[in-house]
């Protein structure tokens, strides 16, 4: 009766149970007025792109609906793919989806250019996984891909190893502004076996862990229409509210968190893309100031970066009510910095940033409006799982308490290790253990997945549940919920997840000749509030493997380590190619002496301890950032070298120029100058994408460079040399004039890997918001 009364003009908001129904009660109320709008980052101005009226987003949604229906032969509860660039096409097409009765599935866009990438595996598995028939994108995806399928099949890329993109997918060009027709198809759930699913969530699941086994937790309209009711309760949201955003739209904390908390209560949204704020983090700030935003969402890392690279002019930020600082551990440090500087400087009022805990199996929130903070001792925390508060321990932030009022319990458990299949029992205050959550929010489980274990989890006493698993590591203290780790071993850097047995596998890959299969380690450690990245690999001790590193040796000049530099090298470009990560430290061990268990397995967190203590086997370590880099050629040397000349008008001469961009990407790195090769791809130097990303901001701001495209600098032949010589010609970028540069310079590929990075996974919208299981 309620849905009727929403569709029929008689109902509210409140009374609404799909998103389809929502939207026909917001666009009834709210008409022309704003509901999503674009905007961008145009030579260090925020500017204001395309607006969509609750009506007109309404009405598209419509179009869609009747298009999939009509012309394209979309079935109620046929899986569609969303594959989109950050755009607003993306969640007129979600809606409508949602209207039409199909179950979308936002998943990341491979970057269509490229002739192999990780992420477009990943792709295929997911297609594969929730047997999807359509995929819905944009014109300029569409076009991008169909010419990189050309270039592919023109230079006969795809080997015995290649990944092609699905041929069973029906691709479909869904933009905003679709033809005329647009009614006679129902709103919100329709009859049929999937008729509660709201939409797949794709992540690497709450519990176990690996990006080669993607799951879809299902996102039923009734799981999403509590949490985004404890989403607008916790956040005091209102038709006043103004949400600015960068967050990717595929993942929970920015399609739920951003848009859909906007359409729930009737507020209006400001949205930009993830790579719109990488390059240049001031403009977030600067958003929110000129749009006078209400509600924010971010990551803890944003919230750092924001701090080193603040606005250059006074801002005025008294307009924020509520900033989420979530989906990766919150570090005290980088968010009392953050709100001692914007609150000084810029006038942001106290106590609107707030710790926020949650996953994609919960639909996206769990617990919001963390107040409190605790310095407990980190050995006693870890090694016996008490809580002790002590005068000099270490810093931990509480995310907020559960709505008891909502239906929301949290339990901490124990026994819940990977060899401990003891009874589950509930933990006391004061007691570390695995994370369990009882909620409407939670999702049905994972697509096609038996996962009772996971979702429909019990305690012994049969108290409370149904109990979701999180995999996550806290405790309970003074009512609120802390957050301390994982069961699972988890990397992550900047914002973004990276399963370690992943980062493990590229590194093998990258050097079978010199290393030992299966006897790599790869874990993070901190360094000042910040995550770096340590690898430990065993190297071989055969002919061929001393022959192999002798030949590493022979072509980068005597080192005396019998080639280990270039071979560290090697490592580095392979990791930051397929992850988007750059190695901090690399250590080659002595054959037979990584630590394992007992079952064969490596053993991690034996091996970070090790690395702490300095008592492992060292055969070679290298430190990539913040001080030596393995040995370079003569190239890279000049580079460093060139004087740095300015003309009369200021401007940069010729001479100075590469030694210049060497410089600015070598701090945004923080590598040594001398180790950046002018010649080599940017690609396959062992940068991290969001550094290069930055890069981009850097040649635009500082060396004038105008109209360069966003994928520019993850080109397969982008080099220093290369960008050099757009500055030296003016700065205004031309495709045709690049694409001569890049013929008439010598191109040095001798430390490629097999594999690229993807530009709009790595620098756009993934590598900014981590794996969409978690919301920490």
């Amino acid at each position: 009766m309620a849905a009727a009364a929403c569709l029929t003009g008689e109902g509210t908001a409140d009374q609404a149970t799909s998103l389809s129904e929502l939207l026909a009660v917001r666009a009834r109320e709210k008409g022309e007025v704003p509901l999503f709008s674009w905007w961008d980052d145009k030579r260090g101005a925020v500017e204001l792109g395309r607006q969509l009226s609750y009506a007109s987003v309404e009405l598209l949604a419509a179009r869609v609906a009747w298009r999939l229906a009509n012309r394209e032969g979309v079935g109620v509860g046929d899986r569609c793919v969303l594959v989109y660039e950050p755009c607003l096409s993306f969640v007129v097409a979600f809606l409508g989806c949602g209207r039409r009765g199909c179950v979308a599935v936002p998943v990341f866009p491979p970057e269509p250019r490229k002739k192999f990438t990780a992420e477009l595996g990943a792709f295929v598995s997911i297609c594969g996984s929730c047997d999807a028939r359509f995929a819905l994108t944009s014109t300029a995806y569409g076009w991008a891909k169909k010419a990189g399928a050309l270039a592919a099949s023109a230079a006969s890329v795809f080997g015995p190893r290649g990944v092609a993109w699905p041929e069973s997918l029906k691709w479909i060009v869904c933009d905003a502004d679709l033809g005329k027709k647009g009614d006679g198809l129902p709103h919100g759930p329709v009859d049929g076996p999937h008729a509660n699913v709201a939409f797949l969530q794709y992540t690497s699941g709450s519990v176990s862990g690996s990006t080669s086994e993607p799951k879809g937790v299902v996102i039923t309209h009734a799981s999403l229409t509590h949490n985004l009711t404890l989403i607008v309760s916790e956040l005091k949201a209102t038709e006043k509210t103004v949400c600015v955003s960068w967050l990717p739209q595929y993942h929970d904390m920015g399609l739920i968190g951003s848009y859909l908390g906007t359409l729930r209560c009737g507020g209006s949204g400001f949205y930009a893309s993830p790579f719109t704020f990488v390059k240049r983090p001031a403009c977030w700030l600067e958003a929110i100031a000129k749009f006078r935003g209400t509600h924010m969402q971010a990551p803890n890392f944003a919230y750092a970066l924001s701090t080193r690279k603040p606005p250059a002019a006074r801002l005025d930020l008294s307009c924020v009510e509520h900033m989420i600082d979530a989906a990766e551990p919150v570090d005290k440090g980088a968010l009392d910095a953050f709100v001692a500087f914007y609150g000084r400087e810029h006038g942001l009022p106290e106590n609107v940033v707030f710790p926020t805990y949650g996953l994609a199996e919960s639909t996206v929130m769990v617990t919001c409006n963390g107040a409190a903070a605790a310095r407990v001792d980190g050995d006693a925390l870890r090694a016996d799982g008490l809580v002790v508060e002590a005068a000099n321990g270490e810093w931990l932030v509480g995310c907020g308490a559960p709505r008891a009022d909502a239906g929301v319990d949290v339990a901490i458990v124990s026994n819940c290790g990977d060899d401990d299949d003891g009874p589950k029992k509930r933990l006391g205050e004061g007691r570390v253990g695995e994370i369990w959550v009882s909620s409407p929010s939670t999702a049905a489980g994972y697509w096609n997945r038996d996962c009772d274990g996971e979702f429909r989890a019990e305690l012994v006493d049969g108290t409370g549940g149904p109990w979701l698993r999180t995999g996550d590591v806290g405790f309970l203290l003074r009512g609120e919920l802390f957050v301390c780790g994982r069961l699972k071993d988890l990397v992550i850097l900047r914002g973004k997840n990276h399963y370690p047995q992943d980062i493990e596998r590229s590194v093998e890959r990258a050097a079978p000749e010199s290393l030992r299969p299966g006897c790599v380690a790869a874990f993070s450690v901190d360094d000042g509030g910040e995550e770096r990245l340590v690898v430990l690999a065993e190297v071989r001790d055969d002919d061929a493997a001393q022959r192999r590193r002798r030949g590493l040796a022979a072509r980068e000049g005597p080192d005396g380590a019998l080639g280990y530099g270039a071979l560290a090298e090697l490592v580095a470009n392979a990791v930051a190619a397929e992850h988007g990560a750059a190695v901090d430290a690399l250590v080659f061990l002595k054959p037979r002496t990584i630590a394992k268990t007992t079952s064969g397995k490596i053993a991690r967190k034996r091996c970070k301890a090790g690395h702490a203590a300095g008592s492992l086997k060292v055969a070679f370590a290298a430190n990539l950032r913040d001080g030596a880099a393995p040995p370079t050629d003569e190239t890279t040397r000049l580079v460093a070298s060139q004087p740095r000349a300015a003309g009369a008008d200021g401007a940069v001469a010729a001479g100075g120029v590469l030694a210049d961009l060497a410089t600015e990407l070598a701090l945004l790195a923080r590598r040594p100058a001398d180790s950046i090769r002018a010649t080599q791809p940017l690609v396959d130097s062992g940068i991290d994408s969001m550094d290069l990303a930055q890069f981009k901001g850097v040649l635009e701001a500082k060396f004038g460079c105008a109209g360069l495209p966003d994928d520019l600098l993850f080109r397969d032949d982008t080099t220093l040399l290369a960008l050099a010589k757009v500055v030296e010609a003016g700065g205004a970028f031309d495709e045709a004039g690049f694409a001569n540069i890049g013929r008439s310079l010598e191109i040095d590929r001798s430390h490629a890997s097999s594999k690229k990075s993807d530009f709009m996974v790595d620098n756009c919208p993934c590598c900014l918001v981590c794996c969409p299981s978690k919301l920490r």
